[in-house]
């Protein structure tokens, strides 16, 4: 059973007058796991693939997929949950009663009913095998699931296509990308919000238009930094971690092939299992769930490439130098004491930006390991050699 209701949505723009109810849906189980058919949709999520461990001719990719009903087209009908959320952006003071259509677009999924038991085979390109998906779920994460699967034996090169084989009519396509990276040299984890995009995290009104209705803005110098890096770092495999809902998916990930193409890598956002309007709050605009979240997502990193060196690229709006002090710490005590070999935290303004905050946060942790920058920095940092083991300009 599954709580999925857009109206919920409004209680985080709104005042407390506009708290929407929650609509409970009930499912009953299925006895056998069907495929993708014409009244389904299927998102499938771009992936990380690596060589398994203990077969080295073997690759392994970790994908994540959503199924769910088809969402109707409501032509000049707007829906009740989108009035809503409009009039609690307008009680913001965002002009959005002009705005519905982008409104509409950026939070369909938010309107989509999960699927549980909902399997395809995944085929990549130049990869011997077409595995299955796994099952989606029938519990809190409904119609989602996340499984590592065998390629078998795929071809050299750092991206191929994945798709969805559906039937012969139907004329969809249903696909991702796979970036496959050995389990060595450097990698990029990368925050997003604030980080590479700007949201406007600290300001809600300007939260909500860079969410709900604006075209995405990269931060100035930061695709020009990362395409550096993704030149000059060995076999670099770029992965970006959000606080943001992976209802958010398609907008995030049209932003990071656009702007960032030349390191565009795997999203991994958070699962959104909603059981009171108050748990919003928290996944759009991070709040005090972020850190668990990141470093849950870290640790799963660690798990597929533990002998790959990161620079973690975050900001000091949330809790991005906490997050990767911690997983610092917990790895370094390991026999991976080298996973987090980088720390980049981009200043905000009005950011809790004291010193005290990143000595607190970087306690332990060498000094020439971490960099807080400001954005006049940004252009000089692609001159840190950082696969020479340098994280701070000499």
């Amino acid at each position: 059973m599954q709580l999925f209701k857009l109206a919920i949505i409004s209680s985080f723009f709104a005042a407390p007058t506009l708290g929407a109810p929650v609509v409970e849906i009930a499912y009953s189980e299925r006895g056998l796991i069907d495929g993708i058919h014409i009244t389904d949709n299927l998102i499938l999520f771009d992936a990380p693939a690596f060589p398994n461990p203990n077969n080295g001719s073997e690759t392994l990719v970790d994908v994540e997929t959503y199924a769910f009903s088809r969402i109707a087209s409501f032509g000049s009908v707007i829906p009740v949950e989108v009035q809503l959320l409009v009039k609690a952006l307008s009680a913001l003071g965002v002009d959005a009663a002009q705005k519905v259509v982008q409104i509409e677009e950026r939070v369909k999924l938010f309107l989509a009913i999960g699927l549980p038991a909902k399997s395809e085979h995944l085929k990549v390109d130049g990869c011997s095998n077409a595995p299955n998906t796994g099952a989606t779920d029938l519990g809190p994460d409904l119609g989602l699931s996340d499984a590592t699967l065998s390629l078998g034996k795929c071809d050299s090169g750092k991206q191929s296509a994945g798709s969805i084989g559906l039937d012969v009519l139907d004329t969809r396509t249903i696909a991702n990308t796979i970036y496959f990276s050995p389990n060595s040299g450097f990698g990029v984890i990368s925050d997003i919000d604030d980080t590479i995009k700007v949201s406007n995290v600290l300001d809600k009104a300007k939260l909500a238009e860079a969410t709900l209705i604006d075209d995405p803005v990269a931060v100035a110098g930061m695709p020009q930094l990362y395409s550096s890096l993704a030149q000059s770092l060995p076999d670099p495999q770029f992965i970006y971690i959000t606080g943001s809902p992976f209802q958010l998916y398609p907008f995030l990930n049209g932003f990071v092939k656009s702007s960032f193409a030349a390191s565009a890598g795997p999203i991994w956002t958070r699962k959104l299992t909603l059981t009171n309007p108050s748990d919003l709050v928290s996944l759009i605009g991070g709040g005090d769930k972020t850190l668990d979240n990141k470093v849950s997502q870290i640790d799963r990193l660690h798990a597929l490439y533990p002998n790959k060196k990161w620079l973690a690229i975050g900001d000091s709006t949330e809790k991005d130098p906490e997050v990767y002090a911690t997983m610092y710490d917990v790895l370094s005590s390991s026999k991976y004491p080298d996973f987090i070999a980088c720390i980049w935290i981009r200043k905000v303004d009005g950011a809790a930006n004291n010193q005290t905050r990143f000595d607190t946060a970087f306690q332990g942790i060498p000094q020439e390991k971490t960099k807080v920058f400001t954005d006049q920095d940004i252009s000089s940092l692609s001159s840190i050699r950082v696969a020479n083991g340098e994280c701070t300009s000499q």
